[in-house]
């Protein structure tokens, strides 16, 4: 009997299994999310959080009597601290004032947010080998405590903002090696028909990211502080993870160990009340991979397998040009929206929205109809962006909410390709296409932080490039394969599909049954 036959049996419905899961979900994803985007709030930039001093007549002449606080009036002239104006921040602190990355050194902002994805890049390809060799569980343990460790080192007092960008490099690398070995751990504990509900704790969890980050931003006023916040999340996930069994999908198929996978599935039953006969799971002819396969041969793997290597290009480009168009988003909200808060808020109710309308198309419709839909929707509702639009104060305005609506289909589509991609890799080499398809998704996030760059140039130009970029994806997702109630391979030999979308793999129900794994 195949260990995922087995898993569908034991988790037939939603179960105590199934919250313990969702809980290492949700504070995995919510801590990578703040610890991602949360320099936004860690490192504000307080263009129009000043006012002059009133025995600054230069100053007040330069503002028009206080009319013109913004960045251009900040950094177009030699006006001095405590002489000609005081910050108006209502006690609250940024690192962007502490290390002076203000005016003609913004740029050194740009770079903490840079070497965040840099570390993440050069770290995933790497952990993603690690984690299908050494397992998923101990891969997702040492990830949160690297996570850890940069935190701490990023809010170490240093006269040099080097220190806090080496923090981001170590936090970059342990988060996003984090997100793909939970993923992966997460969807193969999870079965195939809750596939779409162990997709929404991801989105769902990685969305309140957003409210906890604002909400937190709001309240805590220390950045040092403020940058802790993650570590609270990360340490919930830990102890999770420490409770949690090792994937019995990766004990048995890659360490070819069938009573500690046995024991792994013995402790989701009882955890969950049923009683599946474990005798008939065995190893029996099953091709599984070489426990004593090197690191090296995961890569000659993909080389040597036509249809894995297209299947793993064609997922990487989908990654890149996605996360160039979600980090873009994510960082500018601050120049789309008058009000860095109100901005973010509804980024996150965006993202709310976006997993709900994921959960219809998900279980009904095709995961490459999906990916279509909701790209080409993306692209169009970008492009609508072009329109005239004025600019209306504090007030949310049509512009935004498109830009906003955009931003919400690209994410639907994202996180159906992950759930795609996730079905279509086959197991003894999933945690390695992940994190090859997540690492170049890093040099999109490297992209979208120079985004706002773009935008101060040209916003109408970054929009027409952003629409024509999601339409492009919605493209490749045609010549993908379609996995929905289709049987996740096992090895790269069992990749195959024609390229119009048609599967070679069986439907899942023609592998209910006992005997389809002989025993020896």
């Amino acid at each position: 009997m195949k260990v995922e036959s087995v898993i569908n049996e034991i988790n037939r419905r939603p179960s105590l299994g199934f919250v313990i899961l969702g809980i290492l979900y949700n504070f995995a994803m919510q801590g990578g999310l703040v610890v991602t985007i949360g320099t936004s709030m860690t490192g504000f930039m307080p263009y129009t959080q000043w006012e002059c001093l009133r025995s600054s007549n230069r100053c007040l002449a330069t503002t028009e009597g206080g009319k013109t606080y913004t960045r251009e009036t900040f950094c177009n002239t030699t006006l001095q601290l405590n002489r000609d104006f005081v910050w108006k921040l209502d006690g609250r602190t940024s690192f962007a004032i502490d290390y002076d990355l203000l005016c003609d050194r913004e740029y050194l902002y740009n770079l903490c947010n840079t070497f965040f994805f840099i570390g993440a890049m050069l770290a995933l390809p790497i952990g993603g080998q690690l984690i299908d060799f050494y397992g998923r569980k101990p891969g997702v343990i040492t990830s949160l405590l690297i996570s850890i460790v940069g935190i701490g080192i990023s809010i170490i007092p240093s006269p040099n903002v080097a220190v806090l960008i080496l923090g981001r490099v170590i936090v970059g690398a342990g988060s996003f090696i984090l997100i793909s070995g939970v993923n992966t751990y997460v969807f193969e504990l999870s079965p195939s028909k809750y596939r779409p509900v162990a997709c929404f704790f991801v989105t769902y969890s990685w969305a309140a990211g957003y409210f906890v980050m604002v909400g937190s931003g709001y309240l805590i006023k220390m950045w040092q502080l403020l940058s802790l916040v993650p570590i609270a999340f990360f340490l919930v996930a830990l102890v999770t993870t420490i409770c949690i069994p090792e994937s019995p999908k990766f004990t048995f198929l890659t360490k070819r160990n069938v009573a500690k996978a046995k024991a792994a599935l013995q402790w989701f039953q009882d955890l969950n009340g049923t009683n599946v006969n474990l005798e008939s799971l065995s190893l029996g002819s099953d091709n599984s991979q070489d426990d004593k396969q090197k690191l090296s041969d995961y890569l000659k793997d993909l080389i040597k397998h036509k249809a894995l290597l297209i299947q793993t290009v064609v997922f990487c480009f989908q990654y890149l040009a996605t996360t160039t168009l979600y980090y873009g988003f994510a960082f500018s909200w601050s120049k789309l929206s008058s009000n860095l808060y109100i901005g973010y808020l509804f980024a996150g109710l965006g993202e709310f929205l976006a997993q709900t309308m994921l959960f219809f198309p998900l279980t009904f419709m095709a995961r490459r109809h999906t990916v279509m839909l909701f790209y080409i929707s993306g692209g169009i509702s970008i492009l609508l962006t072009l329109l005239p639009h004025e600019t209306e104060g504090d007030k949310v305005s049509v512009h935004q909410i498109v830009s906003i609506l955009g931003s919400m289909l690209v994410t639907v589509g994202w996180n159906a390709i992950i759930v795609q991609m996730i079905e279509a890799a086959p197991t003894t080499h999933r945690a390695l296409i992940q994190s090859l398809a997540s690492s170049s998704g890093r040099v999109g996030s490297i992209l979208g932080t120079q985004v706002g760059l773009l935008l101060e140039w040209n916003e109408s130009c970054t929009m027409i490039i952003f629409g024509v970029v999601a339409i492009a994806i919605a493209v490749c997702g045609f010549f993908m394969p379609e996995t929905k109630g289709i049987v996740s391979p096992q090895q790269p030999d069992e990749v195959a599909w024609d390229y119009t979308g048609k599967s070679s793999n069986k439907p899942e129900k023609q592998l209910l049954i006992p005997e389809d794994m002989e025993s020896e």
